[in-house]
């Protein structure tokens, strides 16, 4: 969207303001972009400048004045790795894993779906990469969105990051899980729905949309950007793929893309879930059942993982299918064990989201119980 433009940055007038100003500079000119920094004149930011009576053509006067920012030099490097040589002993190790798990830095984040979070022991861990696989329409632009909605309930805030769908795309997906109402309903509802999405968005943490960046280094200076100044701890990416730099051959550009999401993950010690394409070698499997050699364009991404999970809407494949099953394949877990390869869920096409399969449908049911109430008690 603004690769070769001419942009003008106003970062808020203070330190952490202006190394955040300094990386986005740097991120966009290496989409091509000419970028000028302008000092806020007044107050903490741009907002302030302007109550104090900045007017358009001061700021703009001001924008003129300013020099263009030079690429290469010191603040726009690539911020350094977190990672340096160092050597310690196994003991040492074990005593702060044991300190971890003591204090409670080592606590996992749930996805709000049981069965999938005792699949893969507990949920993600901040710092990991999370491969969620599929193919197109069969709803990961649904779960990743529903991963973001459980996370901001806990009070944990979010960035959307979305090469693919448009704002208004990204709105209806979110307001169709937020209300009941249909969406044909929509349009002559408008008090109810707007009151929906009051009730929806209280007391839940912040989730923001970045949107058509031009690169994996200018959405993940925006990302990190909202880790320092607002407290953004899981990162969802839709879709891993489409982030690959034009101009190189894809496997290459999305073995780049990979490297630089887990080293992200790393870095800013946030749970990065990345949105990825299979191939079609699914479809010609009687079965269904993907493997983690499915992912298309790199093997870097299935080597980078630290979870892989390969959604599955049978119906979208075979429409003999029952509508609503949805089946979820555990392809990884590094840090921790996999109780359940495989867990069926419910989607909810209309709602866009994922539930627990109905008890009744599992093969664990027993229908004599059916006579006790959830307490234990016998049914009148």
């Amino acid at each position: 969207l603004l690769r070769g433009r001419k942009v003008a940055i106003l970062p808020d007038n203070d330190e952490k303001g202006g190394q955040h100003g300094a990386m986005v500079a740097a991120s966009l000119m290496r989409c091509g972009c000419k970028v000028r920094i302008v000092p806020v004149r007044i107050g903490k930011d741009a907002s302030d400048w302007i109550a104090a009576g900045a007017t358009w053509e001061s700021i703009q006067a001001s924008i003129q004045t300013a020099e263009d920012c030079e690429p290469g030099g010191g603040q726009d490097d690539e911020p350094e790795s977190e990672e340096r040589p160092a050597v310690t002993t196994i003991a040492d190790e074990m005593r702060a894993a044991i300190e971890r798990e003591c204090t409670g830095s080592a606590a996992l984040t749930p996805k709000g779906l049981a069965d999938l979070d005792r699949a893969i022991e507990g949920g993600f861990a901040f710092g990991e990469i999370v491969l969620v696989a599929a193919r197109p329409s069969h709803g990961k632009s649904a779960v990743g969105l529903q991963f973001i909605h459980h996370w901001t309930q806990l009070g944990i805030p979010c960035a959307f990051c979305s090469e693919e769908m448009t704002n208004e795309m990204v709105g209806v997906r979110a307001l169709q899980f937020a209300t009941a109402r249909s969406r044909s309903t929509w349009a002559r509802c408008r008090e109810e729905i707007n009151s929906d999405i009051a009730t929806f968005v209280e007391d839940r943490a912040s989730a923001f949309v970045i949107r058509k960046t031009c690169d994996v280094d200018a959405m993940l200076t925006l990302a990190a950007g909202l880790v320092n100044s607002q407290g953004v701890r899981c990162v969802v990416v839709d879709y891993a793929q489409q982030l690959a730099e034009h101009g190189k051959r894809q496997y290459e550009g999305v073995t780049e893309v990979s490297k630089k999401l887990a080293a992200f993950a790393r870095r800013e010690n946030v749970i990065l879930v990345a949105l990825c394409q299979l191939s079609r070698a699914i479809e010609s499997r009687d079965d269904f059942v993907p493997r983690n050699s499915d992912l298309k364009e790199s093997g870097q991404l299935e080597q980078d993982a630290d979870v892989i999970l390969h959604l599955v809407w049978p119906w979208m494949l075979d429409n003999s299918k029952p509508k609503e099953k949805y089946v979820v394949f555990v392809g990884k877990n590094r840090n921790r064990g996999i109780m359940s390869r495989v867990v069926t869920l419910n989607f909810e096409a209309a709602r866009q989201r994922v539930v627990a399969e109905p008890a009744k449908s599992k093969p664990s049911y027993v229908p004599e119980f059916d006579q006790f109430n959830d307490e234990g008690i016998p049914n009148d």
